[in-house]
């Protein structure tokens, strides 16, 4: 059977097929190439913003460094300004050395120069001695008075505040002398021997310098300790004294006179009796010359180690009252190396002073 003859149509079925494909082609071939620039962006800005904060922070740090450089540059030429002053002065006194060489020789001074000289000296000595009774005058002067010259000057550099002072003063055995080979042949001595050894001197002296700096509104304690602690004058204990009793104050100064040191070391126990006193001291005075060697609850002398004796003396910080001021005479003991530091670092913290007397202080005889 013969086909019929098909009319040819531009736009039929297939060729709108074949259109469409390939105009999704091109739709699909220009969203992806349009996504990938879109990345391609994105990537490129993030990357650049990168480099920027990289460049930010190098400036920074080279602003950081231009200021450190700055200043270190007008330290040295402040240091070289000063080196060339020091530097001019030495000149200066090297000129005038060379010309005090070129001027002839003075004669020595005979005997009437020298009386001359004496003459002087003691009539600046007598001003100053009028000047010290104003000053003393003005302040209030202690009722306590020592005879001779210049005792009571040998501890100074720390002032005597506080309305209401307690003393402590260690009359362990140690206190005798310097080395314990020392204080065990010093033992064996008879009382007035020890009584007079030079270490002990200084500490009594100690004492009575700080009694004998009160004025007459202070109110006082002073107290002994050693394996146990006590008043110095009897049946006082956790009451306060009042510095204008001048007998009472002549009693204290001359009952340590009569003491021999003996036992071990018990801070704590000295610190915690400070605390029966009402009100509690406002100005604390340690005399001392070491850490403690035994704790706050032994009533026996036992060896102990350096590591022991520091335990100990924390022990007793820690008892201390709070708000008083601390004030340290440590006197000199062989060995006992952490003393010294430990007690100035105490005294500091405490608003305090630290002395180590002279060796001869109290040696002699005011």
């Amino acid at each position: 059977m013969a086909r019929k003859n098909r009319t040819f149509t531009t736009f039929s079925l297939s060729f709108l097929d074949i259109m469409s494909c390939g105009f999704g082609a091109v739709v699909l071939v220009f969203m992806i190439i349009d996504h990938s620039i879109k990345e391609d962006v994105l990537n490129s800005n993030q990357v650049s913003q990168l480099e920027v904060d990289l460049l930010k922070s190098s400036i920074e740090k080279e602003n950081e460094r231009s200021k450190t450089l700055d200043s270190k540059t007008l330290e040295l030429n402040s240091e070289i300004m000063h080196l060339e002053k020091s530097i001019e002065s030495l000149k200066s006194d090297l000129s005038a050395l060379d010309t005090l060489n070129a001027q002839p020789v003075k004669k020595v001074p005979n005997q009437q120069d020298l009386a001359s000289l004496n003459q002087q000296i003691i009539q600046i000595e007598a001003s100053l001695n009028t000047l010290e009774s104003k000053s003393r005058a003005l302040q209030d002067e202690s009722p306590l008075n020592f005879t001779g010259s210049g005792g009571r000057q040998r501890l100074s550099g720390c002032k005597l505040m506080g309305s209401h002072v307690a003393i402590v003063m260690d009359i362990s055995a140690s206190m005798l002398e310097t080395t314990v080979p020392d204080v065990y042949a010093l033992q064996n001595e008879i009382d007035g021997v020890q009584l007079k050894a030079p270490k002990w001197r200084s500490a009594v002296k100690s004492l009575q310098w700080i009694l004998g700096s009160f004025s007459t509104q202070t109110k006082y304690q002073a107290y002994i300790f050693n394996d146990e602690i006590k008043a110095i004058k009897d049946n006082t204990e956790d009451t306060w004294l009042e510095a204008k009793n001048q007998p009472e104050l002549e009693v204290v100064a001359s009952n340590i006179e009569t003491i021999i040191p003996h036992g071990g070391t018990n801070l704590q126990n000295a610190m915690l009796s400070l605390q029966k006193l009402d009100p509690v001291p406002d100005s604390i005075w340690i005399i001392t010359d070491g850490l403690p060697n035994q704790k706050g609850n032994s009533d026996r002398y036992e060896k102990v180690s350096v590591s022991d004796r520091y335990k100990y003396f924390l022990a007793a910080q820690k008892d201390m009252p709070d708000l008083a001021s601390l004030n340290v005479i440590l006197l000199p003991f062989e060995g006992d190396v952490k003393a010294s530091y430990l007690f100035w670092k105490l005294a500091v913290e405490k608003g305090g002073c630290f002395i180590a007397p002279e060796r001869n202080w109290g040696r002699s005889k005011y």
